[in-house]
């Protein structure tokens, strides 16, 4: 039985909100905070929403022969070009890899109107996440999304950002970014760096309507990438221009002070695995399409996964962009003890007929 959040009780709270006095936000006028599109999911014994909470706080940098000084030694390590790092495009796309990132910072919030919850404080690198726990039946979460907000006295800036409430069954897609709806071509490391730094990004052709079907049918979008969070900004733009259907997007996080410097180009199984994990772990009543690019590894990848959770992934989908055909030695032995109908190989993606899907 749902929990139904009494019109008193709901009234009560808002009151007592409302007459508390705020408290002034842990964000100073210099420093910005982002709210990264996230989801809840619903646990049916507690009858309790699992709202996951993931923000940024970090200082941008003003200083322009500092800017200049960070930029020249990051270009050098990514090895671009002088001319390069005068366009506005990589000017724009790493100027949040130079950002001061915030610590120990403690923000309120409120989500769909209710609160106010106080998150965790920051870690080293400015991010946050957290887990807030709120009744099912509560004013707002009936489904659909969500917004969270910061809680500050007057006069402060007000932050927002959207949380999606994903029902415990259904269809989920977990989707590769790079060569799977981006053109990045990770297998040359030069072209990789050009086409994330340097060049706009270009949509791979087709995949956006595939996608377009595929959440015609109600399907949920993860998108799993070993990019950086830095670059979350105009990642989210791209796909957005591009058409792409609204989901999460899961990065990894960079620092330039720690060991997490060496993960911008750690194997991306390293990444993948625990995260596409975790997301079937969290919703074990849902169907996943896995989809990704023959480029790298998403093939080995996506085979360990469907061995591990035969119950709950319903079909992988492979991007061809190695030449390769589905008969070649590679798939057949990362896709191993799996059934033939479970796995194709495609090149066009309007070949793919929605009627292999187990929608």
């Amino acid at each position: 039985m749902k929990f139904k959040l009494p019109l008193l009780t709901a009234l009560a709270g808002f009151l007592a909100l409302s007459a508390s006095p705020l408290p002034a936000c842990d964000i100073k006028p210099d420093e910005e905070l982002v709210f990264f599109g996230s989801y809840g999911w619903l646990d049916r014994k507690s009858g309790e929403w699992n709202v996951s909470v993931h923000g940024w706080i970090y200082e941008p940098e003003e200083d322009s022969a500092v800017i200049g000084t960070l930029s020249k030694a990051f270009g050098k390590m990514l090895g671009l070009k002088k001319a390069d790092l005068a366009s506005s495009v990589y000017e724009e796309r790493s100027r949040r890899f130079f950002v001061d990132n915030e610590r120990g910072k403690v923000l309120r919030v409120e989500i769909a109107g209710l609160g106010p919850f106080k998150l965790v404080k920051s870690a080293p690198n400015g991010h946050m996440r957290d887990v807030v726990r709120i009744k099912d039946g509560a004013p707002g979460f009936s489904g659909g999304a969500v917004k969270v907000r910061t809680l500050c006295a007057q006069g402060h800036r007000t932050f927002e950002g959207e949380i999606a409430l994903i029902s415990p069954e259904g269809l989920s897609v977990v989707s590769d970014i790079d060569d799977t709806i981006k053109i990045s071509e990770v297998r040359d490391r030069t072209a990789l760096v050009a086409n994330t730094f340097v060049k706009p990004f270009t949509a791979a052709p087709g995949m956006a309507g595939l996608y377009g079907r595929l959440a015609e049918k109600g399907a949920w979008f993860h998108y799993v990438s070993a990019s950086p969070w830095q670059l979350y900004a105009p990642l989210a733009r791209f796909m957005v221009e591009s058409g792409f259907p609204g989901g999460t997007l899961e990065l990894k996080t960079f620092r330039w002070k720690d060991r997490t410097f060496l993960s911008l180009f750690q194997k991306p199984e390293a990444y993948k695995i625990p995260v596409i994990t975790k997301l079937i772990e969290t919703f074990p009543g849902r169907k996943f399409i896995l989809i990704g690019d023959s480029g790298e590894k998403d093939p080995e990848i996506y085979g360990a996964i469907a061995r591990q959770f035969p119950g709950n992934v319903s079909k992988i989908l492979i991007r061809d962009v190695t030449g390769e055909k589905a008969d070649a030695p590679r798939f057949l032995a990362a896709f191993k003890d799996l059934p033939g109908t479970l796995w194709r190989v495609f090149e066009k993606p309007d070949g793919v007929d929605m009627g292999e899907m187990k929608l």
